[in-house]
């Protein structure tokens, strides 16, 4: 039986091998969203031979909440809940984290931390197989340049060299600010379009949130489909009333609002019969995700091998 994991070489350097050739294969063009994109991910899903993750799990370890009308063009100022968490890709006898959390003093807003949740966090990245991140904001990438693990889980975190580029040049935040040499320490890939990483995981490339963004596709072996789209939207409102965030917000995060749009309309028609629509920060919906047994609730250290 095929399985994803540390122990099997062989099985490692398959998987590699697969990546680098169709990284390789591609050919320089800008990612289109279009009607045929998600049947080219499924495709990509198969690529790589072998188990099926068995489930998605999320692990949060910041609350917060604030106005909808700061995270939604022309949305009401009612309140709503907001979340920072990572979220972790379990197969029989390992796991992928996707993003990778931040110290307290990365998060720049009012919100309640909790130190004992972050701890699982940093256990589960320490933990994984392999470390993706849906972009190289602070909130989302800072627990693998500058938390006191972050020595020890670069070898496993496979970042795109546009997120290395921006952690190098002009990060999001000073603190997470990396040289080159701290930057070689990463495995690193370029790709144009799409990237299978492991038996049902594909890298969806989506600049525009930032020019690192990517959008994680997973498939489960139940047959479930989720994809992780990290920041594009903050909160499932947007897709649903087709609204970005307020043109000061984007201005000031510096989105590429036409890229966004294409991402955003895209989602919309996938979702209508297709996966599930992962909102990284949107606690309502991760909590109905959870309820309905989509993803699970906090990450899971036991291996099956």
């Amino acid at each position: 039986m095929n399985k994803f994991g540390h122990s099997n070489i062989t099985r490692i350097v398959e998987i590699v091998a697969v990546i680098l050739i169709f990284a390789i294969a591609q050919t320089a063009q800008a990612q289109q969203f279009d009607d045929r994109l998600i049947e080219r991910v499924r495709a990509a899903s198969h690529m790589i031979p072998g188990d099926l993750p068995l489930e998605v799990r999320f692990q949060k370890f910041v609350s917060y909440s604030g106005p909808l009308s700061a995270w939604v063009e022309d949305a009401s100022s009612d309140a709503y809940p907001g979340v920072v968490g990572v979220f972790q890709i379990r197969f029989s006898d390992g796991w992928i984290m996707v993003d990778g959390g931040a110290d307290e003093g990365m998060i720049s807003w009012e919100a309640e931390f909790s130190d004992e949740d972050y701890e699982l966090v940093g256990a589960a990245l320490r933990g994984a197989s392999l470390i993706i991140a849906t972009h190289e904001h602070a909130d989302h990438i800072a627990g693998l340049v500058s938390a006191r693990w972050a020595t020890d889980v670069a070898r496993r975190a496979l970042l795109t060299t546009e997120q290395l580029e921006t952690l190098v040049e002009e990060p999001d935040h000073p603190s997470i600010q990396i040289s080159q040499e701290h930057a070689d320490q990463f495995l690193s890939v370029r790709y144009d379009e799409l990237l299978p990483i492991a038996p049902g995981v594909v890298l969806i490339k989506a600049p525009g949130h930032s020019a690192g963004s990517q959008i994680v596709y997973t498939k489960l072996d139940s047959g479930t489909e989720i994809l992780f789209v990290g920041d594009v939207v903050w909160v499932t409102a947007a897709l649903e009333s087709g609204s970005q965030k307020p043109p000061s917000v984007s201005s000031k995060v510096g989105e590429d609002r036409d890229a966004l749009m294409s991402q955003m309309q895209w989602l919309q028609e996938v979702r209508q019969n297709g996966p599930y629509i992962v909102v990284a920060h949107d606690i309502r919906t991760l909590d109905m995700l959870i309820k309905k047994g989509v993803i699970k609730d906090g990450v899971y250290f036991d291996r099956s091998d």
